[in-house]
C-alpha cells in the first residue's frame, strides 16, 4: 500500500515493473535505477561471487555505449553504478530529464543480457581480484567473515558474501555468466525506477519502447529465505589488527522477523526509533558524566539481509576498554530493569521532538532523488510503503507526544532484555582477561 500520490507503479504485460516519482528539489535532474532480485544467496557452491561478476560486466560493457553518448554531446558527467547484495543487484545512473531516452537502453542491455561479451571476462576477473585483494583485508571485511556466520547459524555462509572469493573468479566460464544470467535476469525479477522532475520525460511510451519487447519467462521466482534460528545470547571475542577502534556491538534480532512475512508498520517504527534514540542519549550522557571518553555511541536499526533486521548498539574506543565494556553493561541493566524516570523521559522527549522538527524542516528543503529512490526500492523488496514527508512527519509528532514514559519502558525493556542478541567485542589487540568472567559480565537481562 502506497500513500504518496508523487508515485506512479506500472506494470507491463511481461511483468515489467516499472515505478515513477516526481521530485523538483534536483532541478531537470532524474535518477534512473534497475533492480534485479538476485544476489550471492541465489549462488550454488560452483558460481560464488557470479551474481557480483555480472553485476561489473554489465556496467563495463556500457562504458563504451556511454563513452559514445557522451562523444555526441548528449550527455554529460553521467557515471553508471551499481552494487550487488546478497538478494538484490542495483544499477544507477543520474542523469538530466531529457537524456532519459538516451540512457534507457543502457538497462535494457543489462536486463537483455545483450551486451555481455565473452571479449571482456579477462579485464573483468583483474578487476574483481583486485577488489578481493583490497577489500578481504579490511577490518570491516574480517568482521563480516566471522559476525554474519554465527548470525545465520551457518559455519560456511561467509562463502555467501557477495564479493566471492579469488578462487572462484579466476575459474567462472562465459556459459557460467549466461546460465546465470538467463536465469534471474528477468522481467517479472525486476524493476526500474525513475526519480526527479519527470513530467516531461514521456516516461511511459519510452519504457514501453524498450523494455515490453522483453519476453517474460515461464518461471516463477522466490526469494530464498535463511534459515532463522535464535541467537541465544551470543558472545564473540575478535582480535582484528586493523582496527580504528576497538569496539562492542550488540546484534539484538527483532522478533517480529521469525515469520517469512515482513510487514511495516509506521507507528511500530516511530516508537523503535525513539527508544533508540533514548537509549543511544542516555549512555552518552552517563559516559559523559562519568568522564569515559569514546569515539562513538550509537544505536540503529539495520536490515543485514532480506529477513534478518537488527537493533544493533555499539561503542568505539580506545583507553580502558574492558572497564567501559563494563559501564555499558551496567546502564544497559539498568534501563531494561527500571527505564527512564519520569523526568528523565520528559527532558529526552523534549529534545527528540525539537531535533525531529529541525531534521523535517531541512529535509523538506534537502531530499534528493538517491534518498527517494532508495525509499523507492525498498517498497518494491520489502513492500514497505511510501509516505509523503509531511505525513510522516505529523505522524512522528502526535505519536511520540502521546506516548506515556510507561509504555516506552515498556518497549525498551522488551529490546534490551532479548535473548536473541549476539555481542562482538571486537579488539586491536588481545583482550587479557578471563573468558569466564567476560561471559558472566556480559549476561545481560
Amino acid at each position: 500500500m502506497n500513500t504518496d500520490r508523487k508515485l506512479i507503479v506500472k506494470t507491463l504485460d511481461n511483468g515489467f515493473k516499472y515505478f515513477t516519482y516526481y521530485n523538483d528539489s534536483q532541478k531537470n535532474m532524474i535518477r534512473i535505477s534497475l533492480v534485479v532480485k538476485v544476489g550471492s544467496l541465489m549462488e550454488n557452491d560452483n558460481e560464488i561471487g557470479i551474481a557480483h561478476f555480472i553485476e561489473h560486466m554489465c556496467i563495463y560493457n556500457n562504458y563504451r555505449f556511454l563513452y559514445e553518448q557522451q562523444s555526441n554531446n548528449n550527455v554529460r558527467n553521467s557515471l553508471l553504478i551499481g552494487y550487488t547484495n546478497f538478494y538484490e543487484t542495483v544499477y544507477s545512473i543520474n542523469c538530466k530529464s531529457e537524456e532519459l531516452n538516451n540512457y534507457l537502453p543502457v538497462f535494457k542491455n543489462i536486463l537483455s543480457g545483450d551486451n555481455i561479451l565473452k571479449s571482456n571476462i579477462n579485464h573483468i576477473k583483474h578487476e574483481i581480484i583486485d577488489e578481493i585483494s583490497r577489500e578481504t583485508c579490511t577490518a570491516n571485511y574480517k568482521l563480516k567473515e566471522i559476525i554474519l556466520p554465527e548470525i545465520v547459524n551457518k559455519k560456511n555462509f561467509k562463502n555467501k558474501l557477495p564479493l566471492g572469493n579469488l578462487e572462484s573468479i579466476k575459474n567462472i566460464s562465459y556459459e557460467s555468466i549466461m546460465k546465470f544470467h538467463s536465469n534471474w535476469y528477468k522481467t517479472q525479477n525486476s524493476a526500474l525506477f525513475i526519480v526527479g522532475q519527470t513530467e516531461e520525460c514521456n516516461v511511459k511510451d519510452l519504457i514501453e519502447n524498450y523494455f515490453s519487447r522483453i519476453q517474460k519467462s515461464s518461471e516463477n521466482f522466490r526469494i530464498p529465505i535463511a534459515i532463522e534460528k535464535s541467537l541465544h545470547r551470543k558472545i564473540l571475542i575478535n582480535t582484528i589488527k586493523n582496527l580504528e577502534y576497538n569496539e562492542i556491538q550488540f546484534y539484538y534480532l527483532k522478533s517480529s522477523l521469525y515469520s517469512n512475512e515482513i510487514k511495516y508498520d509506521l507507528e511500530t517504527k516511530i516508537l523503535e526509533y525513539f527508544c533508540l534514540t533514548l537509549i543511544e542519549r542516555d549512555i552518552c550522557t552517563m559516559f559523559s558524566k562519568n568522564k569515559l571518553d569514546f569515539s562513538k555511541i550509537e544505536f540503529v536499526s539495520r536490515r543485514l539481509m532480506y529477513n534478518f533486521n537488527f537493533n544493533i548498539l555499539q561503542l568505539d574506543t580506545d583507553r580502558n576498554f574492558y572497564k567501559k565494556i563494563k559501564y555499558i553493561i551496567q546502564v544497559i541493566k539498568k534501563l531494561s530493569n527500571f527505564g527512564f524516570t519520569k523526568q528523565e523521559f520528559d527532558r529526552y522527549r523534549e529534545l527528540f521532538l525539537l531535533e525531529l522538527t529541525e531534521y523535517y524542516n531541512r529535509a523538506k528543503l534537502t531530499i534528493n532523488n538517491k534518498d527517494l529512490t532508495k525509499e523507492c526500492i525498498d517498497n518494491y523488496l520489502y513492500d514497505e510503503p511510501i509516505i509523503p514527508l509531511n505525513r510522516e512527519y505529523s505522524t512522528c509528532l502526535s505519536i511520540i507526544s502521546t506516548i506515556s514514559f510507561e509504555e516506552i519502558n515498556m518497549k525498551i525493556n522488551k529490546i534490551l532484555s532479548s535473548n536473541n542478541v549476539l555481542i562482538s567485542i571486537n579488539c586491536k589487540e588481545s583482550l587479557d582477561i578471563n573468558k569466564k568472567d567476560l561471559y558472566n559480565l556480559l549476561q545481560v537481562p
